[in-house]
């Protein structure tokens, strides 16, 4: 029976190599399917193998434009300010009397 040897590395020591920090490798290992990383005895260890590789993949495969929203702004929206309010039609059923005042 053959062994696979694997040199696992700390989350630290990849967010190093990647120059990440701390929140966004967590995002990046709880989005990305295709990230080497295992969660073991507590604590994420990351392939460092297969992170080169993925590493390789990732450069090599082109990445769609970002798109960056403008913020929004606080408060009511402008076009909001001068609209006319609502109408409300009220609907009478014909021969429907209201019960005010009768005992």
């Amino acid at each position: 029976m053959s062994t696979i040897e694997r040199r696992m590395i700390s989350l630290k020591k990849a967010r190093e190599k990647l120059d990440m920090g701390d929140t966004c490798i967590r995002k990046l290992i709880a989005t990305d399917p295709t990230f080497p990383a295992y969660f073991i005895c507590g604590r994420w260890k990351v392939d460092a193998q297969q992170l080169d590789a993925w590493i390789e993949a990732k450069k090599n495969k082109p990445q769609p434009a970002i798109v960056i929203e403008a913020p929004r702004r606080r408060g009511r929206p402008k076009n909001q300010l001068y609209k006319k309010p609502a109408v409300v039609y009220e609907v009478i059923t014909p021969g429907w009397v209201p019960d005010i005042g009768r005992a």
